[in-house]
C-alpha cells in the first residue's frame, strides 16, 4: 500500500463507524421525553415506532418528518421549536462521535491518506455530525446518498486508479463494493449493536475487521 503514483483515499460510513447512534439517543431521548411527557421507556418505544414510519416514508431516517411525527404524538403542549432546539444542540453532536476521532483521522492524514465519506442519510443531519472534525476531510469525496449501495458504482468508478479503502459497519455495503471493484480495500467496523443485529452477508469476508477506529492506524 505505498504505490507513490495512486491517490490513496479513504471513505468513511459515518453511523456507527465515526459517530456513536446508540449514544445520541441516549443523550437526547431522556430530553425529549420529558418535554413530551412520556416516561424514558414509553418514548425509546414511540421513537423506534417513528423511526420504521420515517424510513418507510423516505427510505432513510429524515428528520424533520421524524419531529414532526414525535410532535404531533407529544401528550404535553411542548412546541416543535423547543423540540427541535434540542435536537440541534450542538454538544449532542460532538459528544456522539468516536473516542480519539480527531487525532485518529489527523494521523492518517500525515501519511498521505486523503479522507472522504460515503453514506445514507439526510445531508444535513449527516453533516451536522461532523461539524467539528470537518475540516479533516476533502469535500471533493464527501458523498452523503438516500441510498447509497444504489450509488456505489457511480461513485467507485471515479477511483478506478487509485487506492481505495471503504470502512463501513455494513458488510452489504462493503461487499458490493468489492464486486463493483476487487481491488477495494475494505474495512468492517464490528463493535455495535447495527453490526451485531444484521444478518451477514453469506461468503464474504472483509480484508479487515477493527472493533476500535483506532485500529485502523495498525493496519494501513
Amino acid at each position: 500500500m505505498t504505490n507513490n503514483t495512486l491517490k490513496r483515499i479513504i471513505l468513511f460510513d459515518i453511523d456507527y463507524t465515526l459517530w456513536h447512534t446508540d449514544h445520541f439517543r441516549d443523550l437526547l431521548y431522556p430530553q425529549l421525553a420529558k418535554e413530551t411527557g412520556y416516561t424514558l421507556e414509553e418514548f425509546f418505544s414511540l421513537a423506534k415506532e417513528i423511526d420504521g414510519q420515517t424510513k418507510k416514508q423516505k427510505g432513510f431516517l429524515h428528520l424533520d418528518t421524524w419531529l414532526t411525527l414525535i410532535h404531533k404524538a407529544a401528550q404535553t403542549n411542548v412546541s416543535k421549536e423547543t423540540l427541535q432546539k434540542l435536537l440541534w444542540e450542538e454538544t449532542l453532536y460532538t459528544e456522539s462521535l468516536e473516542k480519539n476521532i480527531a487525532e485518529t483521522l489527523t494521523t492518517l492524514r500525515n501519511r498521505g491518506y486523503t479522507l472522504g465519506i460515503f453514506s445514507t442519510g439526510e445531508k444535513l443531519f449527516q453533516e451536522k455530525k461532523l461539524t467539528s472534525i470537518d475540516h479533516l476531510f476533502t469535500h471533493e469525496h464527501v458523498y452523503i446518498f438516500n441510498d447509497k449501495v444504489s450509488e456505489m458504482e457511480m461513485v467507485l468508478q471515479k477511483y478506478a486508479t487509485d487506492e481505495i479503502i471503504i470502512v463501513d459497519d455494513l458488510p452489504k455495503v462493503l461487499s458490493t463494493a468489492k464486486q463493483v471493484n476487487p481491488t477495494i480495500i475494505t474495512v468492517l467496523r464490528t463493535s455495535n449493536k447495527r453490526y451485531e443485529t444484521t444478518p451477514q452477508d453469506a461468503g464474504f469476508k472483509p480484508d479487515y475487521s477493527i472493533k476500535q477506529l483506532g485500529e485502523l492506524l495498525t493496519i494501513i
